[in-house]
């Protein structure tokens, strides 16, 4: 009886297929039901790439069926902001003018990875997610493609969105660089991998304090944001409130013209058509620089002979590496100006008194009457040359035929 189930074993044996002496490589296959579509995003493979969560429109295309053909639909599913469109630019052109670059970062190609979130929180969220997974298919934290890893993040427009993004690649500790929200240093520790972009505004609003006290002016009308910055700025003014106006939503729908396709750029006013670098564009542009230079410092470290020893691609380092490199990141840009991260952002707060003069002919002309300089070896940080403003006058119009 003992012999049989030897034999039986054996039978087992004999009828098991062979094995190959060569391992099977694994095939990785994703089954998610979550694809992102990819009709939002703009991408350029390279040895590492940038992400970007930005906006470009200023509202969401409708994607129901019933809602296809509406109003809404027709009017701002493809409205596109000029200002925004800047951003997606200086992002790019960033990338490429690294990657022309023939001292900063040799041998390595960065791409990028943009996504147009319309501002809306849900894809802000989607979009975040989807920078952490395969491209097309999204599980965070898992890339099926090994190829293009992601290396830094750039996104949030406004403090609201920045903190939600930061919520989420804090987790994978992934760089995201963004516009500033107010944080204790408790959520310092919550957010370690957010780096500022912006200045700080309270600077600039204290500017704004200035202006007023210099002009002695009582009654003033206040444009703010609805983020920390601003509403911090509104409580911290001792003033009274007499009248707070809404957005006049039906007027903007039926003000709208419609174009020729015979418009020049050249004849558009600057406050229709942004044809110089914003500040939002100019600190997208310095993100995509500190990336690179951190980069840079992280190859040029003791990394990368123990990566050629292990025979490794520098494109495998992982994300979380660049971190500390990000925080000493010290350089001077094109512009001459000398860029850092610190508590108050990225690079220097001034900012420019803008006196925008209005003449006959519709159009506006900006003119430099001041500056706001608070980091002033002078400690004169409020400049303002009062007899180089054009008020405002009463203007004959003449309608053109």
């Amino acid at each position: 009886m003992t012999g049989l189930p030897l034999l039986l074993l054996l039978l087992l044996f004999w009828l098991l297929p062979p094995t190959s002496a060569k391992r099977k490589q694994s095939v990785c296959v994703l089954t998610n039901p979550f694809q992102t579509p990819e009709q939002w995003d703009y991408y350029r493979s390279g040895d590492f790439i940038i992400g970007g969560n930005l906006n470009l429109q200023t509202f969401d295309p409708f994607s129901f069926q019933d809602y296809e053909n509406t109003l809404f639909s027709r009017l701002f599913g493809k409205d596109i902001i000029s200002k925004n469109y800047q951003q997606f630019l200086a992002l790019m052109f960033a990338v490429r003018e690294v990657n022309k670059d023939l001292v900063l970062l040799p041998n390595i190609t960065l791409g990028f990875h943009i996504y147009d979130n319309h501002k809306l929180e849900r894809r802000i969220v989607l979009f975040s997610l989807s920078l952490l997974s395969t491209r097309g298919q999204m599980v965070p934290g898992y890339k099926c493609d090994r190829r293009d890893p992601l290396l830094s993040v750039i996104g949030g427009v406004n403090s609201r969105s920045s903190r939600l993004m930061a919520s989420i690649f804090s987790i994978f500790k992934v760089s995201q660089l963004g516009v500033g929200f107010e944080v204790s240093q408790g959520d310092r520790r919550v957010y370690p991998s957010f780096f500022r972009i912006n200045p700080k505004e309270f600077p600039q609003y204290e500017g704004l304090v200035q202006l007023l006290l210099y002009f002695q002016w009582n009654w003033v009308g206040l444009v703010a944001p609805e983020d920390d910055d601003a509403e911090h700025f509104v409580s911290s003014l001792n003033v009274t409130i007499l009248e707070s106006l809404d957005n006049n939503f039906p007027l903007d729908i039926w003000s709208y013209k419609q174009c020729t396709g015979k418009e020049n750029l050249q004849n558009l006013p600057s406050y229709v058509f942004e044809t110089s670098m914003t500040g939002e564009s100019y600190n997208i542009y310095n993100a995509v620089y500190a990336v690179a230079h951190a980069l840079h410092a992280m190859h040029g470290s003791g990394m990368r002979p123990a990566m050629m020893r292990l025979g490794k691609r520098i494109s495998n380092v992982q994300s979380w590496k660049i971190l500390p490199y990000l925080r000493k990141v010290q350089f001077n840009n094109s512009a001459g100006e000398e860029i850092s991260f610190s508590e108050n952002g990225l690079g220097s707060a001034r900012y420019d008194l803008i006196n925008w003069v209005l003449c006959p002919n519709r159009s506006f002309v900006p003119v430099k009457v001041g500056e706001i300089d608070p980091g002033s070896p002078s400690r004169k940080d409020f400049t303002i040359a009062s007899n180089a403003i054009t008020w405002a006058s009463k203007v004959s119009w003449k309608e053109t035929v």
